[in-house]
């Protein structure tokens, strides 16, 4: 990752742990960096998460986007494949779903902001964006913007 000096602050999502080398990746971040970690009710995740279609998660269909793209590649990936049964492999969701164990284990808990999701629904939204500007100094939204939230 090539880092611009001329930004003050990064931010990195990180949603899933299959990827190659990320132990290594995870080791070279800050570890006093400051993290917002969004968190959410447990069984509103497994809920979620029951009758995804995993078999997506690698994203096959072409990345390039040009007048001439078959746009079907794409509908075809957002288009859910019906199952006729749900398996549900407890040890998968522990690698995408349920990763805060392996993750936080890197990072200097007294630096950690737990965010719950339900702070982010539309009623919520520009009072806490608000909040987090404040407390990790980025520009805070402007409060003729609220009809955004």
């Amino acid at each position: 990752m090539y880092l611009n000096s001329n930004i003050d602050q990064y931010a990195i999502n990180i949603s899933e742990l299959n990827i190659p080398n990320f132990d290594k990746f995870l080791n070279l971040l800050d570890p006093n960096a400051q993290i917002i970690c969004g968190v959410r009710d447990p069984i509103g995740i497994l809920k979620h998460n029951w009758g995804r279609d995993w078999t997506k998660v690698s994203r096959n269909y072409p990345r390039d986007f040009n007048l001439t793209y078959d746009y079907r590649n794409y509908i075809e990936f957002l288009t859910h494949n019906k199952k006729t049964e749900i398996k549900v492999d407890f040890e998968e969701l522990n690698n995408g779903v349920f990763i805060l164990n392996f993750l936080l284990r890197y990072f200097n808990q007294d630096k950690i902001y737990y965010l719950d999701m339900n702070s982010i629904i539309p009623d919520n939204a520009f009072k806490t964006l608000d909040f987090l500007a404040r407390k990790f100094s980025f520009t805070p939204p402007h409060y003729r913007k609220t009809i955004f939230f």
